[in-house]
């Protein structure tokens, strides 16, 4: 007679369909794989506008360098605030999985965007020599400095949800206590680093070298494809995923809610602490004067 394999669900885990998540059956090495994969595609994708994105601004939205520099400063601390606000969403109303794949999406369509405007010539500002002291360029306006920003925006909300939930999704995959998937666990955010240095190795020399050489619109769309690259391998381990519960709450709101209560307790136990002082003093003062005339 054979004997029916034990079923071992993995608690506080469930799969797309909201049940309750088998160990043998989802998550684990093979679903974080895919994961690495697309965090890699997106490094690929986003990590040459750090250095490249100055050269765009100044040299074909005609910004003045200053300017330029600002504008990229920008853009990347409107995404590293937001990854603080997609980490709370997560945790507390959509789930990091649904977190993840629309800020994917979004950063997909940022992309794109960047894509269009930089191979229509009619959505950019009259092309212009700007390293000519006699010539005066025209700085983006109107609807086309509007198209631009839009995009960089969408782009940086999309980068800051990736970032926010991808690491911790890539942990939901495995289980704490088991001792064999917590050394697993410890693989992948060595292999996380991995992903994040073969992507930026080839956004920061293939793409810049395509964007300066060859077009801003091939450069920034090679980002749009292997963007659109991670988007599919990531939703293609969807029935295999382990997906981390919605908790209602997260570990930001839960210190912030903390912290009047501790104060609270900090002020009574200072008060509690000086009346204990004060009554030891009126004690020795009381043993010094009055027992001792007695």
């Amino acid at each position: 007679m054979e004997m029916e394999k034990k079923v071992e669900f993995v608690e506080g885990k469930v799969d797309w369909k909201g049940r309750t998540a088998v160990k043998h059956k989802h998550g684990g090495m093979r679903t974080a794989f895919l994961i690495l994969a697309t965090f890699g595609f997106e490094n690929m994708a986003t990590l040459a506008l750090a250095v490249n994105l100055v050269t765009y601004f100044n040299g074909v939205m005609h910004f003045e360098i200053s300017d330029a520099a600002n504008q990229l400063t920008n853009f990347a601390g409107t995404g590293y605030i937001l990854s603080i606000i997609m980490a709370i969403l997560a945790d507390t109303f959509f789930g990091r999985f649904k977190t993840l794949l629309i800020s994917a999406c979004f950063e997909f369509v940022g992309l794109g965007l960047l894509t269009v405007q930089a191979h229509y010539p009619s959505l950019q500002p009259p092309v212009c020599n700007v390293f000519d002291p006699t010539s005066s360029c025209e700085k983006v306006t109107g609807g086309n400095a509007a198209l631009l920003f839009i995009a960089l925006y969408i782009l940086a909300a999309g980068a800051a949800g990736v970032k926010a939930t991808l690491p911790s999704h890539g942990a939901d995959q495995f289980d704490e206590k088991d001792p064999k998937e917590t050394r697993q666990m410890s693989s992948f955010f060595n292999l996380l680093l991995l992903a994040v240095c073969l992507g930026g190795v080839v956004s920061l020399t293939l793409i810049v070298w395509i964007q300066d050489n060859k077009g801003w619109d091939w450069g920034f769309g090679i980002s749009t494809i292997a963007m659109f690259l991670g988007v599919v391998v990531f939703f293609s381990g969807l029935p295999m995923y382990r997906i981390q519960a919605i908790r209602g709450t997260s570990a930001i709101i839960e210190i912030i809610q903390l912290e009047p209560t501790v104060n609270l307790r900090g002020r009574r136990r200072l008060h509690e602490d000086i009346c204990l002082m004060n009554t030891s003093n009126y004690t020795l003062f009381l043993q010094k004067n009055y027992l001792h005339h007695k």
